[in-house]
């Protein structure tokens, strides 16, 4: 929203805020929610994240974790934001990882080594933690979700 991002009360005792997205119905491109560190921001001194998550009931346990990079977000100056037909060298096709999550509070891990691109877009040849942008949620199209992540960290 435009006045900021507030945290939701979760209900529970142990994390009583974290953040929260429910939604359905994306039938062309899913839905994604992230946050930013100051665009670039260099994390090699990091080898990936690690948070804690939980989906409620009735969610698609499904999300991808993405990193955009120089070679996949456009201000990098390397990708199309709107690339001619049968171009590869489209914009979006973000390092990341598949994440199942379930419907109690767990710690996840992301490693920067396990990241890959799904293929469609300007391949790079691996993902460049010196230009980070973002750190992505991504939601599968016809998903149905309500999903809570908290404590978002980098790891060493």
């Amino acid at each position: 929203p435009a006045t900021g991002f507030v945290p939701s009360p979760t209900g529970d005792a142990c994390r009583k805020y974290a953040a929260y997205v429910a939604g359905s119905g994306y039938v062309l491109t899913g839905a994604y929610f992230y946050f930013g560190l100051g665009s670039p921001y260099n994390a090699s001194k990091y080898t990936g994240i690690t948070f804690w998550a939980r989906i409620d009931a009735g969610t698609s346990p499904g999300i991808r974790v993405a990193f955009p990079d120089k070679d996949t977000e456009p201000f990098g100056n390397l990708c199309e934001i709107d690339p001619p037909p049968g171009s590869t060298n489209g914009c979006w096709d973000h390092y990341g990882d598949f994440i199942t999550l379930d419907t109690t509070w767990r710690k996840y891990s992301v490693s920067f080594a396990s990241l890959k691109q799904r293929g469609w877009g300007r391949q790079g040849t691996a993902f460049d933690p010196t230009t980070l942008y973002r750190v992505e949620f991504d939601i599968d199209v016809n998903a149905t979700f309500a999903i809570w992540i908290d404590d978002v960290a980098f790891t060493m």
